[in-house]
Formats: C-alpha cells, sequence, structure tokens
C-alpha cells in the first residue's frame, strides 16, 4: 500500500520521550509523597482529637447525670418532696447547660 503524499508515518518512541515519559512519572510520585503523607497525619490527628473529645464528653455528661441523680437524692433525704427535688435539680442543670452554651459562643463585633 502506498501512503498519501504529505503524510508523514508514525513516529517511534524515542530515547528522549522515554527520558520524558520516566522523568514526569517520578516527579508525580515525590509530588504524591509532598502532599499525601502530611495530609495522611493531619487526617489522622484530627480523628483522634475528635475521639477524645467525644470521650471526654461522654465521660462529662455521664458524670452530670450521676451529680444530678446524687443531689435529688440529697434533697429527699432531707424531706424535700421528691418532685420538688427534681424540679429544682432540672432547673439547675438547664441553667448551667444554657450558661456553658452561651459562654462558648463567639460574640459578634469583637
Amino acid at each position: 500500500m502506498a501512503e498519501a503524499p504529505g503524510t508523514k508515518p508514525p513516529l517511534e518512541p524515542s530515547v528522549v520521550d522515554d527520558l520524558v515519559r520516566r522523568t514526569r512519572r517520578f516527579l508525580g510520585e515525590i509530588a504524591d509523597d509532598y502532599v499525601k503523607r502530611p495530609l495522611d497525619d493531619l487526617f489522622r490527628w484530627a480523628l483522634g482529637r475528635a475521639v477524645a473529645y467525644l470521650v471526654a464528653a461522654g465521660i462529662f455528661v455521664t458524670a452530670a447525670v450521676f451529680l444530678l441523680i446524687a443531689g435529688v437524692e440529697g434533697l429527699k433525704t432531707l424531706h424535700v418532696p421528691p418532685v420538688w427535688a427534681y424540679l429544682a435539680l432540672g432547673l439547675a442543670g438547664a441553667i448551667s447547660g444554657w450558661i456553658v452554651l452561651r459562654a462558648g459562643r463567639p460574640r459578634a463585633g469583637k
């Protein structure tokens, strides 16, 4: 078969093309390692912190519940009617929760 005039036969990969391809792959791997390793460390640290905060929050909530129960039982021991004991400690818990939420909120304009 004769080739059409003006068309060139396909070029075979040369040593320069192979060198460029290998260099591009090598630099891509270096860039991948340079970006991937710090991100993996960052995600591992962030996940560890999040788990630690969740565990601490769970322990704090459990302690708060036990303290409220102990307060109610103490008020019952002082012959306060159970309804008033639960109401007083429920109100104290609600107010302290509201204060904690208000203290953690950033103030507008500052």
